[in-house]
């Protein structure tokens, strides 16, 4: 199940620290309870965040200077990558071959779904009495408000990326009303943190839209490696591509 999780920390700088200007050196490491996360025993539970990448918060205004900052995590002394690190493999990989520049691009799709009670049906909204969509073909790039459905959160969501720092390359409605994807490009290491980030991002936005939420998982047929965040009555699908 991907579960994205986060805490906040309250950091006071002096004024010479804000005008010499933030970097990943201005954050320490951090420590959290492992056992409420599923990734520690109760009697040693502590682990520790390591920051590895600064974004800017376009979400969060308590404040005048505010950041996103991803960690990886390891064990108690900090020494050791938590065997669910999988960013710390990567690394290794990388760092076997330092003459090659590689480049990736990376895609996330994901389906906004209504849920009623026990059932979930696809997001025709505003249609709720549609059983079907019509056939593949009008939605996928699609414009219109019977083809583009919550386009507002999709480029709700880009702009918010483009400001965080997330190098993201476009966005586009999918070939069902309702699923949209966004897409993200670089070097391995920064592509896949700006794809974590920027799902981040999207779930906080649907938080900001609805009530409650409540993290789930389910399989939906012919749909492989689906994960599903429901926001109320709205579920956000998100298919992950390797």
């Amino acid at each position: 199940m991907l579960l994205l999780e986060v805490k906040i920390k309250v950091m006071y700088f002096k004024e010479e620290e804000i005008e010499g200007g933030f970097s990943l050196k201005s954050f320490p490491d951090w420590s959290f309870d492992g056992s409420s996360t599923d990734q520690a025993d109760a009697d040693n539970s502590d682990l520790m965040l390591k920051p590895i990448r600064v974004y800017n918060h376009p979400l969060q205004f308590s404040c005048q200077h505010n950041f996103i900052v991803l960690c990886e995590v390891s064990n108690q002394s900090g020494e050791k990558a938590h065997e669910e690190n999988g960013r710390f493999n990567l690394r290794q990989v990388l760092a076997n071959s330092p003459n090659e520049n590689h480049l990736v691009g990376l895609e996330q799709e994901y389906t906004f779904m209504i849920a009623e009670k026990h059932k979930t049906r696809p997001g025709y909204y505003p249609y709720p009495d549609v059983i079907c969509p019509e056939e593949q073909g009008q939605y996928y790039c699609g414009v219109g408000p019977a083809n583009a459905l919550y386009r507002e959160i999709a480029e709700d969501h880009l702009a918010n990326c483009i400001h965080a720092g997330i190098n993201v390359t476009g966005i586009n409605a999918e070939v069902m009303p309702g699923q949209w994807e966004f897409q993200v490009s670089g070097d391995p290491l920064k592509a896949a943190d700006d794809l974590y980030v920027g799902r981040f991002l999207l779930q906080r936005l649907c938080e900001n839209r609805f009530n409650k939420t409540k993290m789930l998982s389910m399989l939906v047929l012919n749909l492989n490696q689906i994960k599903i965040l429901m926001v109320q009555d709205v579920m956000l699908i998100t298919q992950i591509r390797k």
